[in-house]
């Protein structure tokens, strides 16, 4: 039995995950705030969360190189409303670069670092205000 409960042992903490936990941060309306990939902004009084899922794309300009176009960025997001979830793309170069989520606007106001990047260090600069 020890010699299992070991292997079992051994096995989940091999496997582990290479995602960690962000912790949520409670923003406040009409002020910028960030998220890095996977983590949540709560507004109880609203009872709205955002959480920052994904870049499905990313063609802004590399750093230290010169381009004739800035490129941009999508930045995917799940607001969910009181249990209704709803999936966002926003855009940093291009529209739509804003969403209306009831009687507010999830604004994007910006993506760092600039390509080439760990897609881990995404950090989406955003701002949640009355329309």
């Amino acid at each position: 039995m020890r010699l299992t409960l070991a292997t079992v042992v051994l096995a989940v903490m091999a496997c582990g995950t290479s995602s960690t936990v962000q912790p949520r941060v409670q923003p406040r309306l009409e002020q910028a705030f960030t998220l890095s990939l996977d983590q949540t902004a709560e507004f109880p009084d609203l009872q709205l969360t955002i959480t920052f899922r994904s870049v499905p794309s990313d063609s802004r300009c590399p750093r230290n190189v010169q381009c004739v176009w800035e490129g941009s960025a999508e930045v995917g997001l799940e607001v969910t409303v009181r249990d209704e979830v709803r999936r966002v793309v926003l855009n940093t170069g291009l529209e739509p670069r804003e969403a209306v989520v009831g009687s507010h606007r999830l604004v994007l106001r910006g993506l760092s670092p600039e390509p080439p990047l760990d897609p881990r260090e995404y950090v989406a600069t955003l701002e949640f205000r009355p329309r």
